[in-house]
């Protein structure tokens, strides 16, 4: 610079030479000094503009700094679109040279589908001048990503008007949103598909990589399973596996842990990752409610980590929500468990079980259905003797069962590892068969190949009664299954002793009701019997009815036709009170009658007795169903009273009817064999029916149905005779039916 002034002043000087021999002394010291004087003035303007030339070099590069470096993207564009300036921070988020964007249209580096939005934006700044602040999608090779544009309007030294615009990268922020969308459109009710596939799926193509594994930490801590594998485009079957030598191990009880690079080489005895040929990795745990880990994600791609940053901060966000999921999944686990539970113990009540053991027996296959296992079995136990008595075990351990003589009476001391659940008084679960293990030996189901077990013992109160076990559940036994089976069994046992206390009840319940029933009726038809007897009713009554049969043969020319009518009434009178000594006789007589079963045709029985009243009555329209071979195990003598006296009972109170129905055979009721007569005659009212079965009792008139009352009285002697039941529904003037069982 300094050089650059000289030779400038000395070129002036060559213009205007000085001969300094036409100087004066005095005038050759004035003139010496001013050019000392104006060589200090230029010295001090040189070092001036040094300072000046030092201050542009700092505030271009302060220029450089808060233009071209600035965390945003500057673009200067002209009315037509085309890039006049941009800096460094806009070329690099382009991924261009910036010398090449000049003169450019912005346009082109805008994805295809918001360069309308573009467009719309850019004219209503430069129609209004209002500043714009939108959000679009720009592309940096193929590669779309969003970014927020603030553009204002601005005039250039030519007064042409120009666009200046920045634009700031938001794909982080997008991506989170995007998230957030996700997890609230996903895994809630009405959302299609699986929580974890969904997710494990998103994770794998939003922060591009080939396996994505969601897990549950199993009960040991040593082992986690999948509940979601998407690997290369495709959802994978859920597998068990150990977390020792693995990254998924160096994740637990971190939040994230990460391997950007090499991670084959970190881990070395992963073959699964070595079968991936996997290079990055990225995991986090799980927490549970209570602070506790319960699971992880795993990120595995076959090229290092492109940006950890975001997929951090993405798993970390989903992460809380998976957690919360695998926790609710595990409660409702847990609720539908309970559930199946109050089913089995529905359906343990509901059982009817003739033994303890067919209760057990039936509790056992309940008890593997709720565990999911595959076998199982049943000791009692006496702690006296120390020694379990098998109950029952499953169908598929007699299949795999190789032994003939199978045992079924264990001592304790000889017992293996299913005897530790009496020896420790509590449940044991054994996951892992192929590991070696001293107790293995002694197992309940001898050669049936064994996977995984669970044993507990059964209390009633402080003692062991039970020992029961199931074993080979696909997936691994938990504290769960503990439980569900100790609150099964417990409840089945208890069931069992109740039933047997209350069998025995009954049985002598029915036993005495059965004596005191028949003493009743065997003092009753003494007593009607004796009365009967006592004053000579039926000697006396043939008398009668044969005197009286004789004068009408000796007068029957004599007597005119009240005499007639008369002497019909004494008949009819005479022979009523023959039938009733008749049915009182058979009443009294049931009671010592001794019950000879054999198989006796019912239907047989009522198709003869509607024909001989068929016969007795033609004139009757009568359209019967009878169901062909319904047979009983009864007295045939007493089955014929029984069948003729509800068939002439049916027939009776259907007479008043056009076309009478007259319909026999059996039904199942409440799981028991139930035997009818059913018509469509006169009915009666449901108020009435304990009326139905006491001897003597009428519920119509005699001028409506003739009779005595003693026929459904004599049916129901007859099936009490058996231990059975009668019983009547009916509605009055729609018939009636008349309903009868056997004892089993």
């Amino acid at each position: 610079m300094d050089n650059i002034l000289r030779q400038k002043a000395e070129e002036q000087l060559f213009k205007r030479p000085i001969d300094p021999a036409t100087l004066t002394p005095e005038q050759a010291r004035e003139q010496l000094h001013e050019l000392q004087v104006h060589q200090i003035e230029l010295e001090m303007q040189n070092d001036e503009l040094r300072r000046t030339q030092l201050d542009l070099e700092e505030s271009r590069t302060r220029y450089f700094d808060l233009y071209d470096m600035a965390p945003v993207g500057y673009f200067t564009v002209n009315q037509g679109g085309l890039v006049l300036e941009t800096n460094l921070t806009a070329a690099n988020m382009l991924g261009m040279d910036r010398s090449g964007l000049i003169t450019q249209p912005l346009s082109h580096y805008i994805f295809r589908e918001d360069q309308d939005l573009f467009y719309l934006r850019r004219n209503t700044l430069i129609k209004s001048g209002t500043p714009q602040a939108f959000e679009l999608r720009m592309i940096k090779g193929a590669t779309p990503f969003w970014v927020s544009l603030q553009a204002t309007v601005a005039f250039a030294q030519d007064g042409q008007t120009v666009c200046r615009i920045t634009i700031s990268d938001i794909s982080v922020r997008k991506q989170l949103e995007t998230t957030q969308t996700f997890l609230v459109q996903c895994g809630y009710p009405g959302s299609s598909g699986d929580f974890f596939q969904l997710l494990a799926q998103y994770l794998a193509q939003n922060l591009e990589m080939d396996y994505v594994c969601i897990d549950r930490l199993s009960g040991d801590k040593l082992h986690a399973e999948t509940v979601a594998i998407f690997n290369d485009g495709k959802f994978d079957t859920n597998v068990l596996y150990a977390l020792k030598d693995t990254p998924c191990g160096a994740v637990m009880g971190k939040i994230i842990c990460s391997f950007p690079e090499k991670v084959c080489h970190l881990f070395p005895n992963d073959k699964a990752l070595l079968d991936l040929r996997a290079e990055g990795y990225m995991g986090a745990t799980l927490w549970g409610f209570n602070g506790n880990p319960i699971g992880l994600i795993a990120l595995i791609s076959r090229k290092p980590l492109v940006n950890p940053a975001l997929s951090e901060v993405i798993l970390k966000l989903v992460s809380m929500r998976a957690a919360g999921e695998l926790e609710r999944r595990e409660a409702e686990e847990k609720i539908k468990q309970n559930d199946l539970r109050l089913v089995s113990l529905l359906n343990l009540t509901q059982h009817r079980a003739v033994t303890i053991y067919e209760l057990l027996d039936f509790a056992l296959s309940e008890a593997i259905t709720l565990t999911a296992s595959k076998i199982g079995y049943v000791h009692s136990y006496n702690e006296e003797t120390k020694e379990c008595t098998l109950i029952s075990q499953s169908k598929e351990v007699m299949k795999e069962c190789s032994i003939a003589d199978q045992q079924t009476v264990y001592q304790l001391d000889k017992t293996g590892i299913w005897g530790e659940a009496v020896r420790q008084r509590r449940a044991i679960i054994i996951n892992n068969f192929q590991a070696p293990n001293p107790l293995k030996q002694g197992m309940p189901f001898d050669n049936s190949p064994l996977h995984r077990l669970l044993t507990i013992p059964v209390f009633i109160e402080d003692t062991i009664v039970g020992v029961v076990g199931v074993a080979n559940k696909e997936n691994e036994y938990d504290s769960t299954d503990a439980t569900q089976l100790t609150l099964l069994m417990d409840a089945a046992w208890r069931i069992a002793n109740n039933k047997q206390a209350e069998e025995a009840l009954r049985s002598l319940n029915v036993s005495l009701e059965h004596r005191a029933r028949e003493l009743s009726y065997a003092n009753h038809d003494l007593k009607a019997f004796s009365y009967s007897v006592s004053h000579d009713l039926r000697n006396p009554l043939n008398a009668i009815l044969t005197n009286i049969e004789i004068l009408a043969m000796e007068n029957r020319n004599a007597m005119g036709a009240d005499s007639k009518t008369a002497m019909g009434y004494i008949v009819q009178s005479a022979n009523r009170m023959v039938e009733v000594i008749n049915n009182l006789l058979t009443l009294s007589g049931l009671s010592r009658k001794k019950i000879e079963r054999k198989p006796v045709d019912l239907s047989n029985l009522v198709q003869t007795f509607l024909g001989v009243l068929q016969s007795a009555n033609p004139e009757r329209n009568i359209e019967a169903v009878i169901q062909p071979g319904v047979m009983v195990n009864a007295d045939a003598g007493l089955m014929q009273i029984l069948i003729e006296n509800l068939v002439r009972n049916a027939w009776k109170y259907s007479s008043h009817v056009m076309l009478s129905r007259i319909e026999f055979g059996e039904e199942v009721k409440n799981g028991e064999k139930t035997y009818f007569i059913r018509d469509n005659g006169a009915g009666f009212d449901m108020k009435d029916v304990d009326r139905l079965f006491k001897p003597f009792e009428r519920l119509h008139s005699q001028q409506e149905f003739r009779g005595l009352g003693l026929g459904l009285a004599l049916a129901e002697r007859i099936i009490s005779k058996h231990n059975g039941t009668i019983w009547a529904t009916g509605e009055k003037d729609k018939g009636a039916t008349i309903y009868f069982k056997f004892e089993t």
